[in-house]
């Protein structure tokens, strides 16, 4: 088999000149020697330009006879990189004009220094010359036998006296981490710079020594800042914010379910959002970073803002008389960060809560339902609809739940009355993801055993069990809070009958509990584990504990599940637990401290598991934290 080319060679004067003397035509090398692999003689500019491989060939190349172009070659070309003793010759120019930056650096620093210290040394001679005239003025009337010599003269301090203050190198400013918080960026130190005022107790040793921090979360740090320097937004990038919204939904929605999770991203990335909202956003970013390990750093920054961001609204707009849901919701979850973090002051989260429970009741949200109802008046007209309704129902009826359970802890008396509420219970997550309308049954008629609206909580079918837990830990606040009106109200009626009715009520809704706790016992739920620590915990105080007698068998039952719900929470991440959990784990152990006369040893054993349930949880938690001083019935720092 054969095969034929035809192989169109050049035609023309310049492609014969080019093909007639190239150096490929040349005899190759000699047996046994290497040919090189660069052709003899140097390449033309438009070959080197286009950076082609050129043939050589004279007078004109392949190349440039295809392209027309004239070819040039030169004969000597410049050496590559920079000239023998140029970098050093370079180098030494820099360091020239180093020396003579820092030598101007050096005088305009003594320079300022100087001036300052004549500046001093002139106010503090004006100042021993009033002060001599005064004593020499005050001499003249002394008493005999004090001599002028007496007089103590006050003079200021020289001018030597004090160092140089050298100015901040380039080096020094651009040595700052950036890992550290924003708060060291910009600092002050108290005692410093002042004279040392500011509250001290007067020891110079004091002032002049810089506190050793040994965490990034202490309270007592000396050092505070003067003003941000680097914006928040810096660091709040869109992917951190995607991360904290999934976060929030993920770990504090299933207790504050207050939010509808599509018609909050629909506003959040909007620029021009209200003020309102921007302050909710940072609430809920707050407690958010709070129930992670990777933005502990990130949420004290975050909580920073959205206080000022509260505080300044409210400043602003206080001479309006209208409020929002979102002022409400921003209040009520920085309210639980406060109270649960181990940075901030309890206290400071009891006020922020009273100030969401006065929010709400000024909007009238216990009376969202009710014949006279704004809301349902607003709905009327077309100005809002069903989700935004079901979400002021679930703002209320979280607030309401914070009002309960600190006031169980604390003995206080509660905010809202039961009787003037007329909410409607919340719809199933279901439906408030959908946004399918729901007409649900009043508080009042499933505490006292009767249906009135299209769902109750005992007629929901399995698929609308997604809310049953959030409404069982309502219902079991509101025993709760039935408990302590009659602890706190000397002056009943009927006090036997309303305990045994209560009594009565909580064995139904435990017995209920217990039905959905053994369901879920190989993936516990953290808010069925809550509300049926809370359900045991009312218990405990509907007894009195002051009887020297065994525990009855409904106490000791109580201790013995008890128990067992506190070795199922060690199965839960610590993230993931109810920010409340410590309460019921606080009034159990002060349950078993007030009867370890009894003679059952369960109290004991229950008492020493609760013990390690709160310390493993104090990392995390404020509440556990403070476990040792609220057992003692001390108040928490």
């Amino acid at each position: 088999m054969s095969f034929a080319f035809d192989i169109d060679y050049p035609v023309g004067p310049a492609a014969s000149a080019a093909t007639s003397t190239s150096p490929l035509d040349k005899p190759g090398p000699e047996p046994g020697q290497q040919r090189s692999r660069q052709q003899p003689g140097s390449a033309c500019d438009e070959c080197r330009r286009r950076k082609l491989r050129c043939n050589r060939a004279t007078p004109q190349c392949l190349a440039c006879a295809n392209s027309g172009t004239k070819c040039v070659v030169r004969s000597t070309c410049p050496p590559r990189g920079p000239r023998k003793g140029y970098l050093r010759e370079l180098q030494k120019q820099i360091e020239h004009l180093q020396t003579q930056v820092n030598e101007q650096n050096r005088e305009e620093g003594s320079k300022t220094s100087q001036a300052a210290a004549d500046t001093t040394l002139s106010s503090s001679t004006s100042s021993t010359a009033s002060i001599s005239g005064s004593a020499t003025s005050a001499s003249s009337r002394q008493a005999p036998g004090i001599d002028n010599e007496d007089l103590i003269h006050i003079r200021g301090p020289s001018a030597g006296q004090f160092g140089e203050m050298q100015p901040w190198a380039g080096s020094v400013v651009g040595s700052l981490d950036m890992s550290l918080p924003l708060s060291s960026l910009n600092f002050e130190i108290d005692g410093l710079g002042s004279g040392g005022g500011g509250g001290g107790s007067g020891d110079s040793s004091n002032n002049n020594s810089m506190a050793v921090f040994s965490s990034p979360f202490d309270q007592q740090a000396a050092i505070t800042p003067t003003h941000q320097t680097l914006g928040l937004e810096i660091f709040l990038t869109p992917i951190i914010c995607a991360d904290l919204d999934q976060l929030y939904f993920d770990r504090v929605h299933p207790f504050a379910p207050i939010l509808q999770k599509f018609r909050y991203l629909s506003w959040a990335r909007q620029p021009d959002k209200s003020k309102q909202r921007t302050c909710l956003q940072y609430a809920m970013w707050t407690l958010a970073a709070s129930l992670s390990s990777q933005f502990q750093l990130l949420r004290l920054h975050l909580y920073a803002e959205a206080r000022q961001r509260l505080d300044a609204f409210e400043t602003d707009n206080q001479n309006t008389l209208t409020y929002c849901v979102e002022q409400v919701q921003a209040w009520i979850l920085l309210a639980i960060y406060e109270l649960t973090s181990n940075t901030c002051n309890y206290q400071r989260g009891m006020v922020s809560a009273g100030r969401a429970f006065r929010l709400a009741q000024l909007m009238r949200l216990n009376e969202l339902d009710g014949p006279n109802s704004i809301a349902a008046a607003t709905m009327c007209q077309g100005q809002g609809d069903w989700i935004d309704m079901e979400s002021m129902r679930r703002t209320f009826w979280v607030v309401y739940t914070v009002d309960r359970f600190t006031s169980a802890l604390d003995g206080l008396p509660l905010t809202f009355n039961e009787r003037q509420i007329y909410t409607r219970l919340p719809a199933p997550e279901s439906h408030f993801m959908s946004g399918r309308a729901t007409n649900m049954c009043f508080l009042s008629e499933v505490v006292n055993g009767t249906g009135g609206g299209e769902f109750c909580v005992s007629e929901m079918s399995d698929s609308m069990h997604t809310t049953l837990p959030f409404t069982e830990s309502i219902i079991i606040a509101t025993i709760c809070g039935r408990t302590l009106e009659q602890k706190q109200d000397p002056f009943q009626q009927f006090p036997d009958q309303d305990h045994q009715a209560l009594r009565a009520l909580l064995t139904h809704r435990i017995n209920t509990l217990s039905v959905r706790m053994s369901s879920t016992s190989e993936h516990p739920d953290a808010m069925l584990l809550f509300v049926a620590l809370t359900a045991y915990m009312v218990v405990f105080m509907l007894s009195d504990g002051t009887d020297t007698m065994p525990l009855c068998a409904e106490l000791v039952d109580a201790v013995q599940q008890v128990g067992v719900l506190t070795a199922t929470l060690g199965q839960l991440n610590h993230f993931q637990t109810h920010p409340f959990t410590p309460i019921p784990l606080l009034l159990g152990a002060r349950f078993c401290m007030a009867n370890k006369h009894s003679q059952d040893s369960a109290c004991i054993h229950l008492e020493t598991r609760l013990a390690a349930a709160l310390e493993g949880l104090a990392h995390v938690n404020g509440l556990a934290q403070n476990f040792p001083r609220l057992l003692q019935g001390l108040s928490p720092v």
